[in-house]
């Protein structure tokens, strides 16, 4: 399957009520209009509409993908996001993906589902008593997904995860250091409540948006069955409110990557 979310968008810990949003209009105003990116030399572009401060649509360009053209449609019910929608550039809906949440707004459970091939992806989230989050992952059909593909174990430290333990085929122990800047997601409805699973899917936000609050640094990858270590840092730049305006691999990561950020 193909990933469902480049995004994503997606990702937390804020609490994002209305009326929190209306006591501090300057936060208010900062919202991600535009991304561009460049992954390992492929391009992408990301544009942004909202109604207030939620989101709408994400028009998305991929270069070198299938369905490179198209765009995400956000659904929400209350303040929390409860189902995103890809569609194609023939505007034909191919992937859906589902959220759940428990009595306390945590997100409990995502399923992602590939229209045209009937399969899916469900995304168990469980809040262990010493801080870790555990997100195992199941596959099967659009109708059912039980067989167990495998878990990943996040710890956290700061209000911010530093480290991912990843079981299944390829074991990796994933540590991750952040800065103390804004969030250029920050401040729109519901995306905080998602973005563990943002942090999960490794989607189009997956290095240059990845943090719960802040922003990534450098990741460091161990890889269980060889010993090896992949190393990726970055060199950043901000604008004068405290947000991002360009994330860049130093010469020495392994890989090149960049994102340039507009906002209105």
């Amino acid at each position: 399957m193909k990933k469902v979310l480049y995004f994503l968008l997606l990702v937390t810990l804020w609490s994002c009520s209305n009326d929190k949003e209306d006591t501090n209009s300057s936060s208010k105003s900062v919202l991600v209009k535009k991304l561009d990116a460049v992954d390992l030399g492929k391009n992408a572009s990301y544009a942004f509409s909202y109604n207030d401060t939620k989101l709408d649509k994400v028009a998305y360009e991929i270069e070198g993908q299938t369905d490179g053209i198209g765009h995400y449609q956000y659904f929400y019910t209350g303040n929390l996001i409860s189902e995103i929608k890809q569609f194609n550039q023939s505007n034909q809906n191919t992937a859906r993906i589902l959220f759940e949440y428990n009595s306390n707004n945590a997100l409990t459970q995502v399923t992602e589902l590939d229209v045209n091939a009937n399969y899916g992806l469900k995304n168990v989230i469980t809040y262990n008593s010493d801080g870790t989050i555990e997100v195992d992952r199941f596959s099967g059909t659009a109708a059912s997904q039980s067989t167990f593909a495998y878990s990943s174990l996040f710890y956290f430290q700061n209000g911010e995860f530093v480290q991912e333990n990843n079981s299944g085929t390829i074991q990796t122990v994933v540590n991750y250091e952040f800065d103390s800047a804004n969030h250029p997601l920050q401040n729109v409805t519901g995306i905080n409540e998602i973005k563990i699973y943002s942090a999960l899917t490794h989607g189009i936000f997956n290095r240059g948006l990845m943090g719960l609050n802040n922003n990534l640094k450098k990741q460091t990858t161990f890889f269980v069955a060889d010993g090896s270590t992949e190393i990726v840092d970055y060199m950043l730049n901000y604008n004068e409110q405290n947000y991002p305006t360009t994330i860049v691999s130093s010469p020495t990561s392994l890989g090149s990557y960049s994102y340039q950020f507009e906002y209105y």
